[in-house]
C-alpha cells in the first residue's frame, strides 16, 4: 500500500510478473539456499499443500482418435501425475519429479493466457497457432519429460547436439565461404541442395511416432533429437505432432488448467475430499455461461473419475442449479450454492460401479452490490471480525464487508490507480470486464482492486457460512479458481 507513487505504478517490479519468486527472508526461514531456486520439493513440508493443475497438451494415452489430445497435470511435493492415470501407472515415475520442477514454474503456468496449444480452447486459436509458434508468443511452460535420463548421459551425448547445428548450417558457411574469397559461385548450388536435405532429413525424423510403452530404437532417437534439436522442436509443434501412448512425450507443453476446467475442482475431487469449497473467479457474458462453468466441471467429473452430483435435497443437479443460481432476479442472486458428490469405483468383478463415499460442496459467487442479496443490517469490520483483535483502517478497507455499487462501478481499466473512474466504465468493461468479473489476462492489481476483492470474498464467505461448512467434519478443502486450500485433520492442501 505504500511507495505506489502519485499514479499508483511505482509499486510495480518484477514480482508483480514472477508472482512465485520469493524472498530472500521467507528462503532463509525455510533453510534452503537462497541462491538456488525453489523447487516443488521443497514444499514437501509446507502447509497448506500445493497442488499446480496445468495442461499437458499433444499426448494422447491411447490411439484412439476419440480421445482429447490434453489433459489435467496435477503436480505436487508429493508426486506427478495426468489427471485420468490409472491406479496401477506411474509414467513420470523415476523420470520426472518434484524436485525437477521449478516452482516458479508450477506456479506461472496458471497465467498461460495464450500459448502454442490451448487444450479445450485449441478449437477457436486453430487458426492462429502457426502464427503463435512463427513468432514465439506463449507464456506456457516446455518440461523435458525425462530429464534425469538426459542428465546422466554420457558426455559425448550432451554436446552432440552443438555438431548437428554445426554440420546443419555447414553446407551454407562452406558455400558461400568459397563464394567469398574465389568469386566462383561453383559450389551455391550443392551447398543450398545439401542444406535442405539436411532439414527434410530431420524434418523426417521430426515425424517419427512417439509414446509407446516399449520404445524402439529409431524412437529412442527421435525422442533424443526433440528435447536437443531448435528445429526439430519447432517442426513438432509448428505441426502439432501428438505423442500416443503411454510413454510421456520427450517434451511436455504446459499451458494454464484453465484450458482443461476452469474452476480447478477435478483434482480435489479426484482425492475424494469430504468438504470442498470453489471460489468462481474467472469472466462470464451471463449468468447461463457462469453456471455452465461450474456444470462443464462437473460432467468432467462423471467422465473421468465416476462421481455422481444431486441437489442437497436430491434433486437433479443441472436442475437445482438453474433454480437456485440461473433464474434469481438481480437483487436476490445468492453468493453460494451446496450440493452433494457420491463417489464410485468401478466393480473388479463386474461391468457395474459401487459406490465408496460422498462429500458435498459449496460453490462460492462473487455478485455486485446491485445484483448479491443484501445485509439485512450494515456490519463494520467490527462487527464481522469480533473473534479477532484486528484493526482495519476504514480509508483501506471500507466501513465493512458490503460493498457499494459507487465503489465497484469505478473499478476501471484496473492497471493503475489513476486509471479508475466513473467517465469509461462501457468501454472499460469491453476490455476488461467488470466487478466482479474482471478479465484474468489481466495480472496487475491496484489496492482498491486488492481491498474490493477482498471485501466482496468476504463477504460470501459470511453469507455462506463457509467457517461453518468447513468445521462440520475433520476434513476440509478450499478450492478458489487457481488457488485452491485443503486441510485433513493436520494437513491442508493448496493447488493452482
Amino acid at each position: 500500500m505504500k511507495g505506489v507513487g502519485w499514479c499508483g505504478c511505482a509499486g510495480i517490479s518484477f514480482r508483480d510478473f514472477f508472482l512465485s519468486c520469493p524472498t530472500l527472508k521467507h528462503i532463509k526461514s525455510m533453510n534452503l539456499d537462497p541462491d538456488r531456486p525453489l523447487t516443488l520439493e521443497d514444499l514437501e513440508n509446507v502447509k497448506p499443500i500445493f497442488i499446480s493443475n496445468a495442461v499437458v497438451n499433444r499426448w494422447r494415452r491411447t490411439t484412439s482418435p476419440a480421445e482429447p489430445d490434453y489433459e489435467a497435470l496435477l503436480m505436487s511435493p508429493h508426486g506427478i501425475e495426468r489427471l485420468d492415470r490409472p491406479p496401477h501407472e506411474r509414467e513420470f515415475e523415476g523420470k520426472l519429479m518434484p524436485e525437477d520442477i521449478y516452482l516458479s514454474d508450477a506456479m506461472a503456468t496458471s497465467a498461460a493466457a495464450v500459448d502454442h496449444h490451448m487444450g479445450a480452447l485449441e478449437v477457436g486459436e486453430e487458426i492462429f497457432k502457426d502464427l503463435k509458434v512463427t513468432l514465439g508468443i506463449a507464456m506456457g511452460t516446455s518440461l523435458v519429460g525425462d530429464p534425469r535420463k538426459q542428465k546422466s548421459r554420457n558426455l559425448c551425448l550432451q554436446i552432440f547436439p552443438f555438431f548437428i547445428e554445426i554440420i546443419r548450417v555447414s553446407p551454407l558457411l562452406f558455400a558461400y565461404g568459397h563464394y567469398f574469397f574465389t568469386g566462383h559461385d561453383d559450389y551455391l548450388t550443392i551447398g543450398v541442395f545439401l542444406f535442405f536435405f539436411l532439414l527434410l532429413l530431420l524434418t523426417v525424423l521430426a515425424l517419427v511416432p512417439t509414446g509407446s510403452e516399449n520404445p524402439t530404437r529409431l524412437e529412442r532417437i527421435a525422442r533424443y533429437f526433440a528435447v536437443h534439436t531448435p528445429y526439430i522442436s519447432y517442426v513438432r509443434k509448428t505441426l502439432g505432432i501428438l505423442n500416443q501412448g503411454p510413454n510421456p512425450p520427450p517434451v511436455l507443453r504446459l499451458s494454464d488448467g484453465g484450458h482443461v476446467e476452469n474452476l480447478g475442482i477435478l483434482p480435489l475431487l479426484k482425492l475424494r475430499l469430504k468438504r470442498i469449497v470453489s471460489v468462481y473467479g474467472g469472466r462470464a457474458a451471463s449468468e447461463q455461461a457462469f453456471c455452465d462453468t461450474l456444470l462443464n466441471a462437473l460432467e468432467m467429473a462423471r467422465k473421468k473419475l465416476r462421481c455422481s452430483f444431486t441437489g442437497m435435497d436430491g434433486r437433479d443437479i443441472s436442475e437445482d442449479i438453474r433454480v437456485n443460481l440461473v433464474e434469481r432476479t438481480p437483487g436476490n442472486q445468492p453468493r453460494s450454492y451446496r450440493f452433494k458428490v457420491h463417489y464410485f469405483d468401478k466393480d473388479p468383478e463386474g461391468d457395474g460401479d459401487h459406490k465408496v463415499g460422498e462429500s458435498e460442496v459449496l460453490f462460492l459467487a462473487p455478485r455486485h452490490p446491485n445484483k448479491g442479496i443484501k445485509m439485512t443490517e450494515p456490519m463494520t469490520w467490527k462487527d464481522a471480525l469480533n473473534d479477532i483483535d484486528e484493526d482495519l483502517e476504514e480509508s483501506r478497507w471500507g466501513s465493512g464487508p458490503e460493498l457499494l455499487a459507487k465503489e465497484v462501478d469505478r473499478l476501471t481499466f484496473c492497471c493503475c490507480e489513476c486509471c479508475h473512474g466513473n467517465t469509461c466504465q462501457g468501454f472499460s468493461e469491453g476490455i476488461c470486464g467488470a466487478f466482479p468479473q474482471h478479465s484474468t489476462s489481466n495480472q496487475f492489481y491496484t489496492p482498491t482492486m486488492f481491498a474490493t476483492y477482498h471485501r466482496e470474498g468476504y463477504r460470501a464467505c459470511l453469507e455462506a457460512k463457509a467457517a461453518e461448512f468447513l468445521n462440520e467434519q475433520s476434513t476440509a478443502t478450499l478450492s478458489v479458481d487457481r488457488v485452491r486450500l485443503e486441510e485433513v485433520v493436520d494437513e491442508t492442501t493448496t493447488s493452482v
